[in-house]
């Protein structure tokens, strides 16, 4: 009997060992279908991250080519313009509301690339 005390003790310790250690065997419970979700779950991650990476490589590659090209700081002119056009209306200063919507105008008229920032129609 104390023999196999002794073997059971030293078997419990060392699947303690093994479970420290992270060593998993084929036939434990539940192993191989823990490690392949496991597996799925960081792939979804890694492509999720790659996905995100790349749309903010994209913001960023045109927010600069906007900076490049003056763009960006017409457009927040062009932003700046029309809240002061909706200010002008809402008080009901209908001269002020005029000149503003003839300057939106105008800048359109030159913006003609920042509709599309460069790209071309298809």
């Amino acid at each position: 009997k104390k023999k196999k005390k002794k073997k059971e003790k030293k078997k419990r310790r060392e699947e303690k060992r093994k479970r420290d250690e992270g060593i998993f065997d084929d036939y434990e419970e539940g192993a191989g279908a823990f490690t392949f979700e496991n597996d799925e779950e960081r792939r979804k991650q890694e492509l999720e991250t790659e996905r995100q990476n790349l749309k903010d490589q994209q913001r960023k590659a045109l927010l600069n080519k906007m900076k490049v090209s003056g763009d960006l700081q017409s457009y927040k002119e062009q932003k700046m313009l029309k809240e002061e056009l909706m200010y002008a209306m809402n008080i009901g200063d209908v001269a002020k509301a005029e000149k503003l919507r003839k300057k939106i105008e105008e800048a359109g008229d030159k913006g003609g690339a920042m509709d599309n920032y460069g790209f071309r129609p298809s």
